[in-house]
């Protein structure tokens, strides 16, 4: 085998490596997606989703700001919850967080909603920051 032959060789495992990789990377952003849906729904389906609103955590920052492991686990308890009347009384009125005590999940809600708030004020922050250098303010 010449070097031009090698060459070619060496090129082709190459684009067949990158072309499995690149394939592995989508369907697993696929999978991930659909897993993402499936749990979105059951959120919707609970009792869950609308606590989230009480805190002010959309559905879409919760997927995606919480481990997997954590957001399965509150689901397990909401599904296991024995105060679905209070539970209902608190989302169905003008319920306030610290109304929520109750549940299993206040305490993960809380954390989250207050993480949220942090990131989003020092993002504001840094955006105000990013616009004064760039109008030329000190």
């Amino acid at each position: 085998m010449n070097g031009a032959a090698a060459l070619l060789l060496i090129i082709g495992i190459l684009v067949l490596l990158g072309a499995g990789l690149a394939w592995a990377v989508f369907a697993n952003i696929e999978v991930s997606g659909r897993f993402h849906q499936r749990l979105a729904e059951q959120i919707r389906n609970l009792r869950l989703g609308r606590a989230l609103g009480l805190f002010d955590v959309a559905h879409k920052r919760y997927l995606h700001g919480q481990r997997v492991v954590d957001i399965e686990s509150q689901l397990d308890n909401c599904k296991a919850c024995q105060h679905l009347n209070r539970c209902d009384e608190v989302l169905d009125g003008e319920g306030t967080q610290e109304e929520f005590h109750f549940c299993p999940n206040h305490q993960a809600f809380d954390k989250l909603s207050q993480r949220i708030r942090e990131h989003d004020t020092a993002e504001a922050a840094s955006r105000r920051h990013w616009f004064q250098r760039l109008i030329g303010g000190s």
